[in-house]
């Protein structure tokens, strides 16, 4: 059961990388359009991805460091291709994880409502600071790009 299980979270995080990559091409093709066509894309391909990894986490087929890696990734994805909907995803697992390994291991401990605390602080910072350097860092980034894609993205800055 577990195997079968597994194959279905893979399946559908590779599903959702398909979505974002059908996205990516439905964006950079319609980049000199007015009309945003590849939105819905952008956020099925990411629900996709996020449910099939929260799968893979819960089931225990990936550890904490692969999760928190993943959701990180959705996070750069975001400072990159300027899109909302992959730091909403990025954020929710980084916070859940964090919330289910606080709750493991403080549960029945004085120390759990401080974790928690630290936690929300901690994703707080977190933002503030993305925020801050958001732009340096998708200058960085924007440089390691095909020219079309970006185009698409100093576009969608302005």
């Amino acid at each position: 059961m577990s195997l079968f299980m597994n194959l279905g979270w893979q399946s559908l995080g590779g599903q959702g990388l398909l979505i974002i990559g059908l996205a990516l091409t439905v964006d950079v093709r319609s980049r000199r359009g007015h009309k945003d066509y590849a939105f819905w894309f952008y956020l099925f391909g990411t629900l996709a991805l996020w449910v099939g990894l929260a799968g893979l986490y819960w089931d225990r087929s990936i550890r904490e460091a692969g999760y928190l890696a993943s959701n990180l990734g959705m996070i750069a994805a975001r400072a990159l291709l300027l899109r909302p909907v992959f730091v909403v995803f990025g954020g929710l697992g980084i916070t859940t994880c964090l919330i289910h390994l606080a709750y493991r291991d403080y549960l029945f401990s004085l120390e759990f409502p401080f974790m928690l605390t630290l936690i929300g602080l901690a994703t707080i910072g977190l933002g503030v600071l993305c925020q801050r350097h958001a732009p340096a860092l998708r200058k960085r980034l924007n440089a390691l790009l095909p020219a079309a894609l970006r185009e698409l993205i100093e576009k969608r800055a302005h």
